[in-house]
């Protein structure tokens, strides 16, 4: 079902007919004879004659099936048989019980095309990114993943050094993430502080954190607080809106003092919980200019649309299937995860900063 669902993502039309070739019963209801030879073959393999099944298909009374346990293909396997009348609150009841395993939709349909909710209250021990597209997608997987993709999309906050790489040209999506981190810091009664790096407008964050936020653009300034910061006790959270608008942290073929020193704020132990965001437009900018930055962070956050974006972070033999999804949406912040270390690769919609 997995290799059909990368055919066609959309709730609309989810599957191809060749679905049918993985299951091996089948149930024909009263339906035209075109549509009965695309469940039950034309003519059958023990008898080498047409199937009589097809002709029945269309004389079949409401509630009526035949019945085929051998992908259709033989006529010894034709049953005729009347089904159990539902009645209408075994219907509400069926739909109810679907609807509760959809979490707290209204209905069993992905919901790819949902507009972004408000964050919920933070939680200590994962950091809360947004809504899942998918129905229960990590329900029979292994939990062992830090991120985890069941209704709601979140990373593991297990480890106190976490570094997170956003990519993509919707500016929302690293808002929503920081807002996010902020949540899962809030749920703590310690206090902590929020710093943000960056030459280009910085008002969004302004309205998002007001004076409970430390802003740094000058490069001097931004070198002196990543020195501060190796000897911090007070839990931070560090937000670089453009690192590529830093050029002094980046490494050619000598690494410099300062790209050391990014270097080693990234992956110094930390005695506190911190988080460093890391924010570009273009990630294949981030790898050809810093290219310690990728190695340094497992968790990627990547715009949906950005195929180049996509290509450049994650390894090689990705394929997406293109979709509604992918299109900029303005009550929609829409993203891709992935986890450098697991290859694991999905969908969110992140929460409205």
């Amino acid at each position: 079902m997995a290799s059909q669902r990368a055919a066609c993502d959309s709730p609309k039309n989810s599957f191809t007919g060749d679905l049918k070739n993985y299951f091996t019963t089948r149930f024909v209801f009263k339906a035209p004879q075109a549509a009965a030879r695309t469940m039950l073959s034309e003519r059958c393999a023990d008898t080498n004659r047409e199937n009589s099944g097809i002709a029945k298909a269309a004389l079949l009374k409401k509630g009526c099936a035949i019945y085929n346990s051998y992908m259709g293909q033989t006529e010894r396997d034709n049953r005729e048989l009347q089904c159990f009348y539902a009645s209408d609150s075994l219907i509400t009841d069926v739909c109810r019980v679907l609807s509760a395993l959809n979490g707290s939709g209204s209905c069993v349909l992905l919901r790819g095309n949902e507009a972004s909710a408000p964050a919920p209250p933070g939680s200590q021990s994962k950091i809360i990114l947004g809504t899942s597209p998918c129905l229960r997608c990590d329900a029979f997987c292994d939990s062992a993943d830090d991120i985890c993709d069941n209704t709601l999309v979140s990373i593991k906050a297990s480890q106190y050094e976490r570094n997170i790489i956003c990519s993509g040209s919707d500016e929302r999506i690293f808002a929503s993430v920081v807002k996010s981190a902020v949540n899962h810091f809030a749920a703590f009664p310690s206090a902590f502080k929020v710093h943000v790096f960056g030459k280009g407008s910085q008002a969004e964050y302004r309205r998002l954190f007001g004076d409970n936020a430390f802003f740094h653009k000058a490069e001097q300034e931004v070198k002196n607080e990543l020195a501060r910061q190796t000897e911090c006790t007070v839990p931070c959270i560090n937000l670089f809106t453009e690192i590529t608008d830093y050029p002094i942290f980046s490494q050619s073929l000598r690494a410099s003092p300062e790209s050391e020193l990014f270097r080693q704020f990234l992956s110094g132990a930390s005695s506190v919980r911190l988080i460093n965001i890391i924010c570009a437009k273009s990630f294949r900018n981030i790898r050809s200019s810093f290219g310690y930055i990728p190695g340094s962070a497992a968790i990627y956050i990547l715009g949906a649309g950005e195929t180049e974006n996509i290509r450049s972070a994650t390894s090689d033999g990705f394929r997406i299937a293109n979709s509604d999804f992918d299109f900029r949406k303005k009550d929609a912040i829409n993203a891709y995860y992935y986890n450098r270390n697991t290859d694991k690769f999905g969908k969110v919609i992140l929460y409205k900063p």
